[in-house]
This record gives C-alpha cells, sequence and structure tokens, in this order.
C-alpha cells in the first residue's frame, strides 16, 4: 500500500478529532489579527491619553494579544504535522517531503512573528505602567518571554539562512535586535527624559510591523502571487518593515529632541505611534 495515502488517512483522521479545535484557533486568530490591524490605526486619530485613544488602544492590545497566542498554537501544528495544513489538498502531492517542508518553514515563520508581536506588546504595556521604575520589567515571566525570542528569533536565522528564506532571515534579525534592545532597557541603569514614553512608541509600531507583515504573507498571500511573481513577491511582504525601521528612526529622533534627550538611540527597536495605551 502507498505509504503516502496510508500516512494522509492516519493524519485525516487526525484532523476529524482535532478538526474543532484547530479551527476554533484558525478563526480566533482571523478575528484577532484583523481587529488588531484595524485598532492599529485608530489611536492616531484621538489625542494622547484620551480615554478614546486608551480604549481603543486596549482593543488593540487584546486583538493582538489573540492573534498572537492563537498564532503559536498553529505554528506549532504545522511544525508538528505539515498535514494538517496539506490534507484538504485535491491533487496527490508531487513532491510530498517538499510540502512538508515549506510547510514547516511556514510554520517557525508564524511562530517567530507571534513571539516578536506577543514580546513586544507585553513590553509596550508593561514600560506605560512603569514608567521610571522598572522592577515590573525584572519579573522572570517578563525576561523569559523576551529570551525566548531572541532564542527563536536566532534559530530563525539559521535556519532561513539554511534553507535560503529571507523572510525568516530578515524578521529573525529583527527579533534578535529588539530582544537586545528590549532587555538593555530593562537593565540599563538609568533613563532620560520620558525615555519609557519613546519606548513604548516603538514596541507598538513593532507589533504593527509584525501584523502587517503577517497579513501580507498569510491572509493576503493569493492575491499578492497573482499581482507579483518571482523575487517581486517579497515587495509587499517586507514592505511594512522597510516603511517602519525608518519611521522609528525618525520618531525616536524627534521625540528625543523634543524631550531632550540624547539625539540619537543607540539601537533601532521597533515602530510604534506616538500614542499611549
Amino acid at each position: 500500500m502507498d505509504p503516502i495515502r496510508v500516512r494522509k488517512e492516519h493524519i485525516m483522521s487526525f484532523i476529524y478529532d482535532t478538526n474543532f479545535l484547530y479551527q476554533s484557533f484558525w478563526i480566533l486568530h482571523i478575528l484577532g489579527g484583523a481587529a488588531g490591524l484595524i485598532t492599529f490605526w485608530l489611536p492616531v486619530a484621538f489625542r494622547k491619553g484620551s480615554p478614546r485613544h486608551k480604549q481603543t488602544g486596549t482593543w488593540f492590545v487584546w486583538g493582538m494579544t489573540a492573534a498572537g497566542l492563537t498564532g503559536l498554537a498553529m505554528s506549532s501544528w504545522w511544525l508538528y504535522e505539515p498535514m494538517l495544513r496539506l490534507a484538504r489538498e485535491v491533487q496527490p502531492l508531487a513532491h510530498p517531503e517538499r510540502a512538508y517542508l515549506q510547510v514547516r518553514l511556514a510554520g517557525g515563520f508564524l511562530g517567530v512573528l507571534s513571539l516578536l508581536l506577543l514580546a513586544n506588546l507585553r513590553h509596550g504595556v508593561l514600560v506605560l505602567r512603569a514608567k521610571q521604575d522598572r522592577a515590573l520589567l525584572r519579573r522572570p515571566a517578563h525576561l523569559a518571554l523576551q529570551g525566548s525570542m531572541a532564542l527563536a528569533s536566532l534559530v530563525a536565522v539559521l535556519v532561513g539562512w539554511r534553507y535560503q528564506h529571507t523572510l525568516m532571515q530578515v524578521f529573525g534579525g529583527i527579533g534578535l535586535f529588539s530582544a537586545f534592545n528590549t532587555l538593555r532597557y530593562c537593565f540599563k541603569a538609568q533613563l532620560s527624559s520620558r525615555e519609557w514614553w519613546i519606548e513604548h512608541l516603538s514596541m507598538l509600531i513593532t507589533c504593527g510591523i509584525a501584523a502587517h507583515s503577517a497579513f501580507f504573507v498569510f491572509g493576503a498571500s493569493r492575491v499578492i502571487g497573482q499581482l507579483f511573481t518571482g523575487s517581486w513577491q517579497l515587495v509587499p511582504w517586507l514592505a511594512p518593515t522597510v516603511i517602519g525601521v525608518p519611521a522609528i528612526i525618525l520618531a525616536s529622533r524627534h521625540y528625543r529632541r523634543k524631550f531632550g534627550a540624547a539625539s540619537t538611540p543607540a539601537v533601532v527597536k521597533s515602530v510604534a505611534l506616538p500614542q499611549e495605551i
């Protein structure tokens, strides 16, 4: 008997048993991601610190938290059993091992994006609560999350280099820089004037980069595949990063000058809006 067919039948049975749970995660991921993408832009329209600004910021946090947690769950599923994503293919797989590898790479990339989103989201919220007192940022749970992001990002860079996966290399690098800067902020000797505000700004924009990148890579992949071919598909996938990183640099410099702090940040971290949640 064809081993591929036997394997597919086994996985289909597994999918049948776990279908409700998997579909629930998938639906929550879409709903959370959509809510986060929409509400990411709403706080810009409202005055900083106003009730509407805080409310829309809270919606963004909840939406992105749901998207990040369910993204981690789906990533684990794809890494563990690629056929969960391939089982509904109507045509037989011409190169099943290659297809499994592509799904696992996609799962790894989704996992890194989800960790980047959750780690920066948590840090962006906590710096606003902690302000100058950073004891809250030095708790084991927060440091463990940042360390997990750093480790996952390092693995993503190595795997991306091994399989020539550009997106994993790029976002693995972003994750490493972000983790380094986050930990540096947590333990640096002294903060400059309202540096916590700039940190909050940077962290939430990084969340926006991760969320928009995930949308273009996974949510709009078919449309992008029809509009762009070959290496040109990287253009919309990397556009949030290409736009976001310069925005971080410019925003950080502007507000450091405004608050009378040092003119240039030591290392760029992320992109966010000049608002507070």
